[in-house]
């Protein structure tokens, strides 16, 4: 399916000269004062194009739409680095969409996304009824400087068939993903009494998209970040990481690939799934009589934070994806991939 990604690359070259080489410039200068799953702040970088339009042409006024395109030009940026597209198998991605965020999820596992900014394609999903391409998920920081707020937020960018639309979820450090939503209504109400005070930049809107609606897709970023082992390469040679740039006499550059790079999520894990459905439906038939052990059956998928170390210590939080578990029946054992999460540090 089209994605227009060119299209969108195009809208910045053609508005912005020399667009990318500034966007590189700029990352090199800054890049020690973010965290490493930071490629450059959204907002930071809407900014600096902004002030500088404006002090080139201080007779233009940006369009609100001008402003919105460049706040998702941090993004876009840092996806065009890599191009990666994480293509889900069906039923992996209808049982991860369908799976609730609720519980001890620590909002640090999303830090642990394998690029700066990933595409989710979202075949036959409708997002505020519309017919949605996929989504980019960017790692940023939500930033309130005269009030001191600095934390880290999660951009969803969502591709529909002719346009873009953002959302943003601020995560609350050394919290839940579930609390940090929560607090989300407290945050829209200190934006609103703030936004006769502050640029527009740096204002998010929230209420353009229902928060509750955004959980299947945090849903996958958690699936993409914590489950390693099921994220392949069609060639089986290569693994996503973050790029290094290349150091040419203007500056260290960032090459983007010729064309996407497409990985694929969950189908080994996707092929189990089906066998064990089908196993179930033929084992259904076979269980009889009241000291039969239980019939076969598959458990619901569902997110579980373990927590490791002694009880008499620090204990980290381990966090597991927990597929449809086949229960009583001869498949082999299917293992979630453990990444711990540690700590980090954001500044303004």
């Amino acid at each position: 399916m089209e994605h227009h990604f060119q299209k969108l690359f195009n809208l910045y070259s053609e508005s912005l000269p020399n667009i990318w080489n500034w966007v590189d410039s700029i990352r090199t200068s800054h890049k020690d004062e973010y965290e490493d799953f930071i490629f450059i702040p959204s907002g930071f970088l809407a900014g600096y194009f902004l002030e500088n339009i404006q002090k080139n042409a201080p007779e233009l006024k940006p369009k609100p739409e001008a402003i919105e395109h460049l706040l998702l030009l941090a993004p876009i940026a840092a996806w065009r680095t890599t191009q990666g597209i994480y293509q889900f198998d069906e039923d992996i991605l209808e049982e991860t969409w369908n799976t609730s965020i609720q519980g001890n999820i620590p909002v640090e596992i999303l830090f642990k996304l394998p690029e700066w900014c990933i595409y989710i394609p979202t075949p036959g999903k409708l997002h505020n009824g519309r017919e949605l391409l996929g989504f980019f998920a960017y790692m940023d920081i939500f930033c309130i400087p005269d009030e001191e707020i600095v934390k880290p937020q999660l951009l969803l960018i969502f591709n529909y068939m002719n346009h873009f639309e953002r959302a943003s979820i601020v995560l609350e450090m050394n919290d839940t993903l579930e609390n940090s939503i929560r607090n989300q209504y407290e945050l829209q109400h200190l934006l609103r009494e703030k936004a006769n005070s502050h640029d527009e930049l740096g204002i998010d809107i929230y209420s353009r998209n229902r928060l509750s609606e955004v959980e299947p897709f945090i849903s996958l970023c958690l699936y993409v970040a914590s489950q390693a082992s099921e994220i392949n390469h069609p060639t089986l040679s290569r693994r996503p990481a973050y790029p290094s740039p290349t150091k040419t006499k203007k500056g260290e550059r960032y090459f983007p690939p010729n064309k996407p790079t497409q990985w694929e999520v969950g189908y080994r894990l996707g092929a189990a799934l089906r066998q064990a459905q089908a196993e179930q439906e033929k084992a259904a038939y076979n269980v009889t009589g009241p000291k039969a052990s239980a019939r076969p059956h598959i458990r619901r998928a569902h997110w579980h934070t373990y927590w490791t170390g002694s009880k008499n210590d620090t204990q980290i939080p381990i966090l597991k994806w927990l597929p449809p578990i086949p229960v009583n029946l001869e498949l082999g054992e299917v293992i979630p991939t453990i990444r711990p999460v540690q700590e980090s540090v954001l500044k303004c």
